[in-house]
């Protein structure tokens, strides 16, 4: 009985043509994809940078106050506090005017449309030196950071 190497006859080279054109078929969607996500990433880099000298420039003109009387806000921008850094919330008082408060207690959880009150706090010297994490990730944050001039020192209350 004669032994067969492969069942169909030419199947060797059929089969040697095809792998060869899924193998350069493959290759030339790694390389179209390694070109595309680079781009895409140096893209990004470029956003993130402009974004960040805007929100730089912004941050370096808000004036600094401590507050005074009482504000209900309705909010549109929360930065959590944490140990090293101070809370920051960002909204809209009755006067419609964009005002933040920075913070330096844990409150609870605070959602954007939620109305708080801004109340006032005595701060040290050292507390107001410390600094608010600024987060540049979006378009949205950038322009709450931008619309403020106006940051106090207190403390937020639901």
């Amino acid at each position: 009985m004669k032994k067969w190497k492969y069942p169909i006859e030419g199947f060797t080279s059929s089969y040697r043509r095809v792998t060869n054109k899924v193998c350069r078929s493959k290759n030339v969607i790694v390389i179209t994809s390694i070109v595309i996500f680079s781009c895409g990433t140096t893209k990004h880099e470029k956003t993130l940078r402009t974004r960040s000298e805007i929100v730089t420039s912004c941050v370096s003109n808000w004036f600094k106050s401590d507050l005074k009387s009482e504000q209900k806000v309705k909010v549109f921008h929360h930065q959590g506090y944490s140990i090293r850094y101070m809370g920051l919330v960002i909204g809209v008082n009755e006067k419609l005017d964009t005002i933040g408060v920075m913070y330096k207690y844990e409150i609870p959880k605070i959602e954007i449309g939620d109305s708080v009150y801004f109340r006032p706090e005595k701060w040290t010297d050292g507390e107001k030196s410390q600094s608010v994490i600024i987060d540049i990730s979006n378009d949205e944050n950038a322009f709450w950071y931008c619309a403020t001039k106006l940051i106090y020192y207190g403390r937020v209350e639901m």
